[in-house]
């Protein structure tokens, strides 16, 4: 069997019986910070988010910061475009 539908079967198969909630973060684990570009952060997220419910047949909800250390300020305002781009 391939890796990856391997990969892809442990997860929804987790996913169904509760034990994990499937979600994305950025293609390439870009960090959250000030200076990143919006539009670089609108890209990055939404084909996360596309690609991996591509593969899961199915659509998500949930988001993971990459890299674990981000400022609070910085969590509000990138929450708040999660939240537009997570419905997108």
């Amino acid at each position: 069997m391939d890796v990856r539908a391997n990969n892809i079967k442990h997860i929804t198969e987790n996913e169904s019986v509760g034990l994990i909630e499937a979600g994305s973060h950025t293609c390439r684990h870009i960090r959250l910070n000030e200076g990143q570009n919006k539009e670089i952060l609108k890209q990055e997220i939404i084909q996360s988010k596309s690609q991996i419910e591509k593969q899961l047949g199915q659509s998500m909800d949930t988001f993971c910061y990459p890299r674990v250390f981000i400022l609070p300020i910085l969590q509000f305002r990138c929450d708040k475009l999660l939240t537009q781009l997570m419905k997108a």
